[in-house]
Protein backbone atom coordinates (compact mmCIF):
# COMPACT_ATOMS: atom_id res chain seq x y z
CA UNK A 1 0.00 0.00 0.00
CA UNK A 2 1.44 3.37 -1.01
CA UNK A 3 1.30 6.66 0.98
CA UNK A 4 -1.15 9.49 0.15
CA UNK A 5 0.25 12.55 -1.61
CA UNK A 6 -2.70 14.77 -0.53
CA UNK A 7 -4.58 15.93 2.57
CA UNK A 8 -8.22 15.41 3.24
CA UNK A 9 -10.03 18.70 3.63
CA UNK A 10 -10.83 17.98 7.26
CA UNK A 11 -7.16 17.18 7.90
CA UNK A 12 -6.14 20.55 6.44
CA UNK A 13 -8.77 22.28 8.55
CA UNK A 14 -7.51 20.51 11.67
CA UNK A 15 -3.94 21.64 10.92
CA UNK A 16 -5.14 25.25 10.49
CA UNK A 17 -7.15 24.99 13.69
CA UNK A 18 -4.16 23.70 15.65
CA UNK A 19 -1.98 26.45 14.21
CA UNK A 20 -4.45 29.20 15.07
CA UNK A 21 -4.95 27.90 18.61
CA UNK A 22 -1.20 27.62 19.10
CA UNK A 23 -0.59 31.23 17.94
CA UNK A 24 -3.38 32.69 20.09
CA UNK A 25 -3.97 30.14 22.84
CA UNK A 26 -6.03 32.26 25.26
CA UNK A 27 -8.22 35.35 25.32
CA UNK A 28 -7.15 38.52 23.52
CA UNK A 29 -8.33 42.13 23.82
CA UNK A 30 -9.66 43.35 20.46
CA UNK A 31 -11.06 46.62 19.14
CA UNK A 32 -13.59 46.38 16.29
CA UNK A 33 -16.75 47.97 14.98
CA UNK A 34 -20.13 46.27 15.01
CA UNK A 35 -21.43 45.83 11.46
CA UNK A 36 -24.54 43.82 12.34
CA UNK A 37 -26.18 42.17 15.34
CA UNK A 38 -28.59 39.21 15.37
CA UNK A 39 -30.15 38.02 18.63
CA UNK A 40 -31.43 34.50 17.91
CA UNK A 41 -34.41 32.87 19.60
CA UNK A 42 -32.08 30.19 20.97
CA UNK A 43 -30.36 32.87 23.09
CA UNK A 44 -27.10 33.11 21.14
CA UNK A 45 -26.03 36.51 19.80
CA UNK A 46 -24.27 36.64 16.43
CA UNK A 47 -22.29 39.66 15.32
CA UNK A 48 -20.38 40.75 12.26
CA UNK A 49 -17.35 42.82 13.23
CA UNK A 50 -15.26 44.99 10.97
CA UNK A 51 -12.60 47.63 10.69
CA UNK A 52 -12.65 50.46 8.13
CA UNK A 53 -10.37 53.22 7.02
CA UNK A 54 -11.74 56.57 5.82
CA UNK A 55 -13.55 55.12 2.80
CA UNK A 56 -13.34 51.33 2.68
CA UNK A 57 -13.49 48.09 4.65
CA UNK A 58 -10.12 46.61 5.62
CA UNK A 59 -11.11 43.63 7.83
CA UNK A 60 -14.15 41.69 9.04
CA UNK A 61 -14.90 38.60 11.11
CA UNK A 62 -17.84 36.78 12.66
CA UNK A 63 -18.30 36.82 16.43
CA UNK A 64 -20.56 34.95 18.84
CA UNK A 65 -21.76 35.56 22.38
CA UNK A 66 -23.00 32.21 23.62
CA UNK A 67 -26.34 31.97 25.36
CA UNK A 68 -24.68 31.17 28.67
CA UNK A 69 -22.99 34.59 28.71
CA UNK A 70 -25.22 36.66 26.42
CA UNK A 71 -27.84 37.73 28.97
CA UNK A 72 -25.23 38.90 31.45
CA UNK A 73 -22.94 40.64 28.94
CA UNK A 74 -25.72 42.36 26.94
CA UNK A 75 -27.71 43.51 30.01
CA UNK A 76 -24.59 44.96 31.67
CA UNK A 77 -23.67 46.65 28.38
CA UNK A 78 -27.16 48.21 28.01
CA UNK A 79 -27.12 49.41 31.64
CA UNK A 80 -23.65 50.94 31.36
CA UNK A 81 -23.97 52.52 27.90
CA UNK A 82 -27.67 53.41 27.92
CA UNK A 83 -28.17 51.55 24.66
CA UNK A 84 -28.42 48.03 23.37
CA UNK A 85 -25.71 46.69 21.13
CA UNK A 86 -26.15 48.47 17.78
CA UNK A 87 -24.44 48.48 14.36
CA UNK A 88 -21.91 51.29 14.11
CA UNK A 89 -20.69 50.98 17.69
CA UNK A 90 -17.00 50.58 18.33
CA UNK A 91 -16.21 47.96 20.95
CA UNK A 92 -13.21 46.84 22.91
CA UNK A 93 -13.80 43.30 24.10
CA UNK A 94 -12.13 40.11 25.31
CA UNK A 95 -12.51 37.09 23.05
CA UNK A 96 -11.16 33.67 22.26
CA UNK A 97 -10.31 32.68 18.72
CA UNK A 98 -12.38 29.75 17.54
CA UNK A 99 -11.75 27.78 14.37
CA UNK A 100 -14.38 25.41 13.02
CA UNK A 101 -13.83 22.97 10.19
CA UNK A 102 -17.31 23.92 8.94
CA UNK A 103 -17.60 27.63 9.69
CA UNK A 104 -14.05 28.94 9.66
CA UNK A 105 -12.60 31.55 12.03
CA UNK A 106 -14.81 33.34 14.54
CA UNK A 107 -14.41 35.14 17.84
CA UNK A 108 -16.11 33.96 21.03
CA UNK A 109 -16.76 37.15 23.02
CA UNK A 110 -16.42 36.68 26.78
CA UNK A 111 -16.66 40.29 27.97
CA UNK A 112 -17.12 43.85 26.57
CA UNK A 113 -15.56 47.14 27.59
CA UNK A 114 -18.79 49.08 28.11
CA UNK A 115 -17.22 52.51 27.73
CA UNK A 116 -16.51 52.29 23.98
CA UNK A 117 -19.93 52.66 22.38
CA UNK A 118 -19.28 55.07 19.51
CA UNK A 119 -17.95 53.39 16.38
CA UNK A 120 -15.88 54.88 13.61
CA UNK A 121 -18.77 54.78 11.17
CA UNK A 122 -21.04 56.58 13.64
CA UNK A 123 -18.28 59.09 14.31
CA UNK A 124 -17.90 59.77 10.57
CA UNK A 125 -21.68 60.12 10.31
CA UNK A 126 -21.71 62.72 13.06
CA UNK A 127 -18.77 64.56 11.51
CA UNK A 128 -20.62 64.62 8.18
CA UNK A 129 -23.75 66.04 9.81
CA UNK A 130 -21.76 68.67 11.71
CA UNK A 131 -19.95 69.76 8.55
CA UNK A 132 -23.17 69.93 6.54
CA UNK A 133 -24.78 72.01 9.26
CA UNK A 134 -21.75 74.30 9.55
CA UNK A 135 -21.76 74.92 5.77
CA UNK A 136 -25.49 75.62 5.72
CA UNK A 137 -26.33 72.58 3.60
CA UNK A 138 -28.51 70.66 6.06
CA UNK A 139 -31.78 72.41 5.17
CA UNK A 140 -31.26 73.42 1.52
CA UNK A 141 -33.46 70.60 0.22
CA UNK A 142 -36.12 71.42 2.82
CA UNK A 143 -36.84 74.61 0.85
CA UNK A 144 -38.34 72.39 -1.84
CA UNK A 145 -41.76 70.80 -1.58
CA UNK A 146 -43.35 67.77 -3.14
CA UNK A 147 -44.44 68.78 -6.67
CA UNK A 148 -48.22 69.21 -6.75
CA UNK A 149 -48.58 66.83 -9.69
CA UNK A 150 -45.32 64.84 -9.94
CA UNK A 151 -45.00 63.04 -13.26
CA UNK A 152 -41.42 62.82 -14.52
CA UNK A 153 -39.30 60.97 -11.95
CA UNK A 154 -35.55 60.28 -12.14
CA UNK A 155 -34.65 57.18 -10.13
CA UNK A 156 -31.12 56.38 -8.95
CA UNK A 157 -30.83 52.69 -8.13
CA UNK A 158 -29.14 49.46 -9.07
CA UNK A 159 -31.07 48.26 -12.15
CA UNK A 160 -31.48 44.70 -10.86
CA UNK A 161 -32.42 45.70 -7.30
CA UNK A 162 -35.60 44.10 -5.97
CA UNK A 163 -36.54 47.39 -4.32
CA UNK A 164 -36.50 49.19 -7.66
CA UNK A 165 -38.74 46.51 -9.18
CA UNK A 166 -41.15 46.77 -6.25
CA UNK A 167 -41.18 50.54 -6.59
CA UNK A 168 -41.99 50.43 -10.33
CA UNK A 169 -44.79 47.92 -9.91
CA UNK A 170 -46.34 49.73 -6.98
CA UNK A 171 -46.13 53.12 -8.69
CA UNK A 172 -47.12 52.25 -12.25
CA UNK A 173 -49.85 49.77 -11.32
CA UNK A 174 -51.54 52.06 -8.80
CA UNK A 175 -55.25 51.63 -8.17
CA UNK A 176 -56.11 55.12 -9.41
CA UNK A 177 -54.60 54.61 -12.85
CA UNK A 178 -52.34 57.66 -12.46
CA UNK A 179 -49.58 57.86 -15.07
CA UNK A 180 -45.92 58.47 -14.21
CA UNK A 181 -42.75 58.68 -16.30
CA UNK A 182 -39.92 56.81 -14.57
CA UNK A 183 -36.34 57.09 -15.87
CA UNK A 184 -33.64 54.93 -14.28
CA UNK A 185 -30.12 56.28 -13.79
CA UNK A 186 -28.11 53.17 -12.78
CA UNK A 187 -25.55 53.57 -10.03
CA UNK A 188 -23.52 51.52 -7.58
CA UNK A 189 -25.50 51.55 -4.34
CA UNK A 190 -23.00 50.12 -1.85
CA UNK A 191 -19.30 49.97 -1.22
CA UNK A 192 -16.41 52.32 -1.75
CA UNK A 193 -17.42 53.47 -5.25
CA UNK A 194 -21.07 54.18 -4.39
CA UNK A 195 -20.79 57.90 -3.48
CA UNK A 196 -18.97 58.83 -6.70
CA UNK A 197 -21.36 56.69 -8.77
CA UNK A 198 -24.45 58.29 -7.23
CA UNK A 199 -22.99 61.79 -7.57
CA UNK A 200 -22.31 61.11 -11.26
CA UNK A 201 -25.94 60.03 -11.68
CA UNK A 202 -27.11 63.25 -9.99
CA UNK A 203 -24.96 65.25 -12.39
CA UNK A 204 -26.44 63.43 -15.39
CA UNK A 205 -29.94 64.14 -14.17
CA UNK A 206 -29.34 67.84 -13.57
CA UNK A 207 -27.53 68.25 -16.89
CA UNK A 208 -24.05 68.90 -15.49
CA UNK A 209 -22.18 67.11 -18.28
CA UNK A 210 -18.79 68.33 -17.10
CA UNK A 211 -19.04 66.46 -13.80
CA UNK A 212 -21.33 63.62 -14.90
CA UNK A 213 -18.44 61.29 -15.71
CA UNK A 214 -16.22 62.12 -12.74
CA UNK A 215 -18.82 62.24 -10.00
CA UNK A 216 -17.43 65.56 -8.79
CA UNK A 217 -20.10 67.29 -6.70
CA UNK A 218 -21.30 70.76 -7.58
CA UNK A 219 -20.38 73.63 -5.32
CA UNK A 220 -23.22 75.88 -4.07
CA UNK A 221 -22.79 78.05 -7.17
CA UNK A 222 -21.99 75.21 -9.49
CA UNK A 223 -18.33 76.20 -9.82
CA UNK A 224 -15.23 74.57 -8.33
CA UNK A 225 -11.53 75.08 -7.82
CA UNK A 226 -9.30 78.13 -7.71
CA UNK A 227 -10.79 79.66 -10.84
CA UNK A 228 -14.35 79.58 -9.53
CA UNK A 229 -14.52 83.19 -8.22
CA UNK A 230 -13.09 84.67 -11.43
CA UNK A 231 -15.36 82.43 -13.50
CA UNK A 232 -18.48 83.58 -11.65
CA UNK A 233 -17.44 87.25 -11.77
CA UNK A 234 -16.86 86.92 -15.52
CA UNK A 235 -20.32 85.45 -15.90
CA UNK A 236 -21.80 88.36 -13.96
CA UNK A 237 -19.92 90.78 -16.21
CA UNK A 238 -21.28 89.05 -19.32
CA UNK A 239 -24.82 89.27 -17.94
CA UNK A 240 -24.49 92.98 -17.13
CA UNK A 241 -22.92 93.76 -20.51
CA UNK A 242 -19.40 94.51 -19.28
CA UNK A 243 -17.56 93.14 -22.32
CA UNK A 244 -14.21 94.57 -21.23
CA UNK A 245 -14.03 92.47 -18.07
CA UNK A 246 -16.12 89.51 -19.21
CA UNK A 247 -13.02 87.48 -20.05
CA UNK A 248 -10.81 88.57 -17.14
CA UNK A 249 -13.23 88.27 -14.27
CA UNK A 250 -12.48 91.77 -12.96
CA UNK A 251 -15.24 92.75 -10.55
CA UNK A 252 -17.68 95.55 -11.24
CA UNK A 253 -17.55 98.68 -9.12
CA UNK A 254 -20.48 99.25 -6.73
CA UNK A 255 -22.24 101.43 -9.33
CA UNK A 256 -21.49 99.06 -12.17
CA UNK A 257 -19.32 101.69 -13.96
CA UNK A 258 -15.82 100.80 -15.12
CA UNK A 259 -13.80 103.12 -17.23
CA UNK A 260 -14.57 103.79 -20.87
CA UNK A 261 -15.70 100.28 -21.67
CA UNK A 262 -18.20 99.85 -18.83
CA UNK A 263 -21.92 100.07 -19.24
CA UNK A 264 -23.40 103.52 -19.07
CA UNK A 265 -24.55 104.63 -15.61
CA UNK A 266 -28.31 104.15 -15.36
CA UNK A 267 -28.46 101.77 -18.34
CA UNK A 268 -31.15 99.11 -18.15
CA UNK A 269 -29.64 95.64 -17.67
CA UNK A 270 -30.12 93.32 -20.61
CA UNK A 271 -32.05 90.81 -18.49
CA UNK A 272 -34.73 93.45 -17.88
CA UNK A 273 -35.12 94.53 -21.52
CA UNK A 274 -38.20 93.33 -23.36
CA UNK A 275 -36.50 92.33 -26.62
CA UNK A 276 -34.12 89.49 -27.29
CA UNK A 277 -35.77 86.93 -25.00
CA UNK A 278 -36.18 88.66 -21.67
CA UNK A 279 -35.17 86.71 -18.57
CA UNK A 280 -36.83 89.19 -16.27
CA UNK A 281 -38.63 87.46 -13.46
CA UNK A 282 -36.95 84.09 -14.06
CA UNK A 283 -36.04 82.65 -10.65
CA UNK A 284 -32.56 81.40 -9.86
CA UNK A 285 -32.33 77.69 -9.25
CA UNK A 286 -30.36 76.69 -6.12
CA UNK A 287 -27.33 76.08 -8.33
CA UNK A 288 -27.76 79.23 -10.41
CA UNK A 289 -24.66 78.65 -12.53
CA UNK A 290 -23.20 75.31 -13.58
CA UNK A 291 -20.21 75.58 -15.85
CA UNK A 292 -20.28 75.23 -19.63
CA UNK A 293 -22.28 72.03 -19.67
CA UNK A 294 -24.84 73.02 -17.03
CA UNK A 295 -28.45 73.88 -17.55
CA UNK A 296 -29.30 77.33 -18.78
CA UNK A 297 -29.87 80.04 -16.17
CA UNK A 298 -33.53 79.94 -15.11
CA UNK A 299 -34.19 76.78 -17.15
CA UNK A 300 -36.99 74.47 -16.03
CA UNK A 301 -35.62 71.11 -14.76
CA UNK A 302 -36.33 68.08 -16.95
CA UNK A 303 -37.47 66.00 -13.96
CA UNK A 304 -39.95 66.83 -11.22
CA UNK A 305 -38.12 64.82 -8.55
CA UNK A 306 -35.08 62.61 -7.99
CA UNK A 307 -35.61 59.36 -6.10
CA UNK A 308 -32.72 57.55 -4.39
CA UNK A 309 -33.63 53.90 -3.78
CA UNK A 310 -31.69 51.31 -1.79
CA UNK A 311 -33.17 48.29 -0.01
CA UNK A 312 -32.03 46.96 3.32
CA UNK A 313 -28.51 45.83 4.09
CA UNK A 314 -25.88 45.75 6.77
CA UNK A 315 -24.49 48.91 8.32
CA UNK A 316 -21.37 48.45 6.20
CA UNK A 317 -23.42 48.22 3.02
CA UNK A 318 -25.25 51.43 3.86
CA UNK A 319 -22.33 53.41 5.28
CA UNK A 320 -21.80 55.09 1.90
CA UNK A 321 -24.97 57.13 2.52
CA UNK A 322 -23.16 58.95 5.33
CA UNK A 323 -20.45 60.13 2.93
CA UNK A 324 -20.01 63.92 3.05
CA UNK A 325 -19.49 64.46 -0.69
CA UNK A 326 -22.64 62.51 -1.53
CA UNK A 327 -24.73 64.31 1.09
CA UNK A 328 -23.42 67.70 -0.08
CA UNK A 329 -24.32 66.85 -3.70
CA UNK A 330 -27.85 65.89 -2.61
CA UNK A 331 -28.21 69.11 -0.59
CA UNK A 332 -27.08 71.28 -3.51
CA UNK A 333 -29.18 69.53 -6.13
CA UNK A 334 -31.58 71.96 -7.91
CA UNK A 335 -34.31 69.28 -7.99
CA UNK A 336 -36.01 67.90 -4.86
CA UNK A 337 -34.42 64.61 -3.79
CA UNK A 338 -36.41 61.89 -2.03
CA UNK A 339 -34.71 58.90 -0.38
CA UNK A 340 -35.76 55.39 0.58
CA UNK A 341 -32.66 53.79 2.10
CA UNK A 342 -32.31 50.76 4.36
CA UNK A 343 -34.66 49.66 7.11
CA UNK A 344 -36.84 51.45 9.65
CA UNK A 345 -34.00 51.52 12.13
CA UNK A 346 -31.55 53.12 9.66
CA UNK A 347 -31.31 56.91 9.49
CA UNK A 348 -28.47 58.15 7.31
CA UNK A 349 -27.05 61.58 6.67
CA UNK A 350 -28.40 61.35 3.09
CA UNK A 351 -31.91 60.91 4.53
CA UNK A 352 -31.46 63.93 6.77
CA UNK A 353 -30.38 66.34 4.00
CA UNK A 354 -32.94 65.11 1.44
CA UNK A 355 -36.19 66.94 0.78
CA UNK A 356 -38.02 64.01 2.35
CA UNK A 357 -37.19 60.43 3.27
CA UNK A 358 -39.17 57.25 3.80
CA UNK A 359 -38.01 53.79 4.73
CA UNK A 360 -38.96 51.58 1.77
CA UNK A 361 -39.24 51.95 -2.02
CA UNK A 362 -42.95 51.05 -1.91
CA UNK A 363 -43.52 53.70 0.76
CA UNK A 364 -41.84 56.18 -1.57
CA UNK A 365 -44.16 55.10 -4.39
CA UNK A 366 -47.10 55.65 -2.04
CA UNK A 367 -45.80 59.13 -1.26
CA UNK A 368 -46.02 60.15 -4.92
CA UNK A 369 -49.31 58.36 -5.54
CA UNK A 370 -50.79 60.12 -2.50
CA UNK A 371 -49.54 63.49 -3.79
CA UNK A 372 -51.32 63.03 -7.12
CA UNK A 373 -54.39 61.60 -5.37
CA UNK A 374 -54.54 64.67 -3.12
CA UNK A 375 -54.35 66.95 -6.15
CA UNK A 376 -56.97 64.85 -7.93
CA UNK A 377 -59.23 65.13 -4.90
CA UNK A 378 -58.62 68.86 -4.80
CA UNK A 379 -59.55 69.17 -8.47
CA UNK A 380 -62.66 67.07 -7.83
CA UNK A 381 -63.58 69.36 -4.95
CA UNK A 382 -63.05 72.36 -7.24
CA UNK A 383 -65.29 70.66 -9.79
CA UNK A 384 -67.99 70.12 -7.17
CA UNK A 385 -67.62 73.67 -5.93
CA UNK A 386 -67.81 75.04 -9.48
CA UNK A 387 -70.87 72.91 -10.20
CA UNK A 388 -72.47 74.06 -6.96
CA UNK A 389 -71.58 77.67 -7.73
CA UNK A 390 -73.03 77.42 -11.25
CA UNK A 391 -76.19 75.73 -9.97
CA UNK A 392 -76.52 78.37 -7.28
CA UNK A 393 -76.02 81.08 -9.90
CA UNK A 394 -78.55 79.49 -12.24
CA UNK A 395 -81.06 79.10 -9.38
CA UNK A 396 -80.53 82.73 -8.41
CA UNK A 397 -81.03 83.81 -12.03
CA UNK A 398 -84.17 81.68 -12.31
CA UNK A 399 -85.55 83.23 -9.14
CA UNK A 400 -84.73 86.70 -10.50
CA UNK A 401 -86.41 85.86 -13.81
CA UNK A 402 -89.47 84.59 -11.95
CA UNK A 403 -89.60 87.81 -9.94
CA UNK A 404 -89.28 89.89 -13.11
CA UNK A 405 -91.95 87.77 -14.78
CA UNK A 406 -94.30 88.29 -11.85
CA UNK A 407 -93.59 92.02 -11.84
CA UNK A 408 -94.21 92.22 -15.59
CA UNK A 409 -97.48 90.27 -15.27
CA UNK A 410 -98.54 92.50 -12.36
CA UNK A 411 -97.62 95.64 -14.29
CA UNK A 412 -99.47 94.42 -17.38
CA UNK A 413 -102.54 93.55 -15.31
CA UNK A 414 -102.42 96.95 -13.69
CA UNK A 415 -102.09 98.66 -17.06
CA UNK A 416 -104.90 96.55 -18.54
CA UNK A 417 -107.16 97.30 -15.57
CA UNK A 418 -106.39 101.01 -15.79
CA UNK A 419 -106.96 100.99 -19.56
CA UNK A 420 -110.22 99.09 -19.09
CA UNK A 421 -111.36 101.64 -16.50
CA UNK A 422 -110.41 104.52 -18.80
CA UNK A 423 -112.19 102.84 -21.69
CA UNK A 424 -115.33 102.38 -19.61
CA UNK A 425 -115.21 106.02 -18.57
CA UNK A 426 -114.71 107.03 -22.19
CA UNK A 427 -117.60 104.86 -23.24
CA UNK A 428 -119.75 106.51 -20.62
CA UNK A 429 -118.74 109.93 -21.82
CA UNK A 430 -119.32 108.96 -25.43
CA UNK A 431 -122.68 107.50 -24.55
CA UNK A 432 -123.67 110.57 -22.61
CA UNK A 433 -122.67 112.80 -25.53
CA UNK A 434 -124.67 110.82 -28.09
CA UNK A 435 -127.05 113.26 -29.98
CA UNK A 436 -129.83 110.70 -29.86
CA UNK A 437 -129.73 110.83 -26.10
CA UNK A 438 -130.10 114.62 -26.27
CA UNK A 439 -133.01 114.32 -28.69
CA UNK A 440 -134.69 111.87 -26.34
CA UNK A 441 -134.44 114.46 -23.60
CA UNK A 442 -136.44 116.95 -25.75
CA UNK A 443 -133.67 118.70 -27.58
CA UNK A 444 -133.74 119.16 -31.40
CA UNK A 445 -131.14 119.50 -34.10
CA UNK A 446 -131.50 121.96 -36.98
CA UNK A 447 -129.59 121.49 -40.26
CA UNK A 448 -129.73 123.16 -43.63
CA UNK A 449 -130.95 121.29 -46.65
CA UNK A 450 -127.50 119.69 -47.13
CA UNK A 451 -127.38 118.43 -43.54
CA UNK A 452 -124.97 121.06 -42.08
CA UNK A 453 -125.76 121.77 -38.46
CA UNK A 454 -127.10 125.24 -37.78
CA UNK A 455 -125.85 126.31 -34.35
CA UNK A 456 -127.31 129.88 -34.35
CA UNK A 457 -130.49 131.46 -35.69
CA UNK A 458 -128.42 133.87 -37.77
CA UNK A 459 -127.03 130.91 -39.70
CA UNK A 460 -130.45 130.49 -41.45
CA UNK A 461 -131.62 132.92 -44.13
CA UNK A 462 -135.22 133.73 -44.81
CA UNK A 463 -136.73 131.50 -47.50
CA UNK A 464 -134.11 128.77 -46.82
CA UNK A 465 -135.33 125.27 -46.33
CA UNK A 466 -134.15 123.63 -43.09
CA UNK A 467 -134.68 120.36 -41.30
CA UNK A 468 -135.66 120.08 -37.66
CA UNK A 469 -134.70 116.72 -36.24
CA UNK A 470 -136.55 115.17 -33.26
CA UNK A 471 -135.95 111.91 -31.57
CA UNK A 472 -138.85 110.39 -33.40
CA UNK A 473 -138.57 112.06 -36.81
CA UNK A 474 -137.66 115.09 -38.97
CA UNK A 475 -139.58 118.19 -40.05
CA UNK A 476 -138.81 119.92 -43.34
CA UNK A 477 -139.42 123.66 -42.82
CA UNK A 478 -138.93 126.97 -44.59
CA UNK A 479 -137.53 130.04 -42.82
CA UNK A 480 -140.01 132.96 -43.14
CA UNK A 481 -138.22 135.45 -41.04
CA UNK A 482 -134.91 135.68 -39.15
CA UNK A 483 -135.20 137.86 -36.05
Amino acid sequence: MWAKDYLELVELQQIIRAGVEDVVPGTVRVRAEVASVQQRTNGHCYLELCQSDTRSLVAKIRAIIWRSAADDILSRFAKASGSSLQPGMSLIFEARINYSELYGVSLIIEDIDYQSTLGEAELRRRQTLERLDKEGLSDLQKEFAMPRVPYSLAVISAPDAAGYGDFRRHLLENDYGFAFEVTLFPATMQGEGAPDSIIAALNRITGDSENAATGSPLSPLGAQGEGAPDSIIAALNRITGDSENAATGSPLSPLGVQGDGGPEYGAVPRSEQSDGGSLRGSPLSPLGVQGDGGPEYGAVPRYDSILLLRGGGSALDLACFDDYELCAAIARCPIPVFTAIGHDRDVHAADMVACESVKTPTALADLFIDAVAAEDELISSYQSRLKLAFMSKITAREELLNKIQHRIIFALNYLLTAADAALSKLETRIASANPRKLLERGYTLVTDSSGVLLRRASDARPGEEIKVIYSDGTLDCTVNKNS
